[in-house]
């Protein structure tokens, strides 16, 4: 029962995203030719050879253990990022904290510069590699390494011991975040040489390996350019297969793609109109066990020590994270 509940909230959270991106597309204005020129700019994944790992005050080192993605990538793997530039602030600055997709956006074109993936043979990928799924966390990573003067990024805590609920601070570091665990039923299937998940079924008397993983940040940048496309090319008649969006990127990822163009993906979907009931259902499932991120963060209370925990969102809002928030009041002398 409870899992039908979760499908059911994590449907209608869909919608509203849908509405989000249907005002997106309005207020963007982007004719279908621009955004085939942006599919085409950043839809491939980029990488150069390296001869080793260059060490240096910019670049830092992000251990895996400290994301909440960190399983899933390949052995060896580095994930570094760095601090952001005047340039990346300012395009930062004008993010539309009410739409989703733009929030997205712009996290993604602020990775794009400061982050970058290294891998065991030298190979060097750029933020499209990373796992869709660490975005917030690698965001709040860069913002800490930016920040001047020592700054933090904090939220505020209460405990019940404190007269008038006064309110304490926790900073939003890998040490005080509560990080979900991984679902018992599906753990045993995870492949680690491969990082994705194996799942031995048998439909109609023949066995079937179902290979699925949570999808990187190109992959997900890909489909989402394929829903601007339907949708702008449509003029907004042709709604998105929410069902699709959702089960996809799992899929593919399971097969160690990392990136798909707007005529592979029209193919997906309508191969995915055509797939085996029981198939989609076991795979529905199973996307509903694969859950993982961060929850909260927590803090013992100065007074009693008690925990104290606050849901692991941006303090006061993505915006704040690179912009200082009251900087006039801050600066003027």
């Amino acid at each position: 029962m409870s899992e039908h509940k979760n499908k059911k909230k994590e449907t209608s959270k869909t919608l509203d995203n849908q509405d989000h991106l249907m005002n997106f597309i309005k207020d963007t204005e982007k004719s279908v030719t621009n955004i085939q020129n942006s599919i085409e700019e950043f839809g491939s994944n980029s990488r150069q050879k390296v001869d080793k790992i260059e060490l240096n005050s910019d670049w830092q080192d992000v251990p895996l253990k400290d994301l909440p993605y960190g399983k899933f990538y390949p052995i060896g793997a580095h994930v570094f990022v760095k601090p952001t530039s005047t340039k990346e602030i300012q395009a930062f600055a004008i993010v539309n904290e009410e739409n989703p997709y733009d929030v997205q956006l712009k996290l993604n074109e602020l990775l794009s510069t400061c982050s970058k993936i290294v891998y065991m043979d030298g190979s060097e990928g750029t933020y499209k590699q990373l796992q869709d799924g660490d975005r917030d966390t690698l965001t709040i990573i860069i913002s800490k390494i930016s920040a001047k003067n020592g700054r933090k990024i904090e939220k505020s805590v209460s405990c019940d011991c404190m007269p008038g609920n006064d309110e304490q601070k926790v900073e939003l570091i890998p040490a005080n975040y509560v990080y979900k665990t991984e679902n018992e039923d599906i753990a045993p299937y995870f492949d680690q040489e491969s990082k994705v998940y194996i799942f031995k079924i048998e439909l109609d008397g023949t066995m079937l390996d179902v290979k699925l993983a949570p999808p990187t940040i190109g992959l997900t940048e890909d489909i989402n350019n394929y829903i601007f496309y339907q949708t702008t090319k449509s003029q907004g008649t042709i709604l998105p297969n929410i069902t699709f969006m959702q089960t996809i990127p799992y899929m593919k990822a399971g097969k160690g793609i990392k990136t798909l163009d707007i005529e592979a993906l029209e193919q997906e979907e309508y191969q995915f109109t055509k797939i085996n009931p029981e198939l989609f259902t076991f795979i529905y499932d199973a996307l509903d066990l694969m859950d993982f991120g961060v929850t909260s963060v927590k803090k013992g209370c100065s007074k009693c020590g008690k925990e104290m925990a606050t849901p692991f969102t941006f303090p006061n809002g993505p915006r704040a994270l690179f912009i200082v928030p009251n900087a006039f009041k801050q600066y003027i002398r």
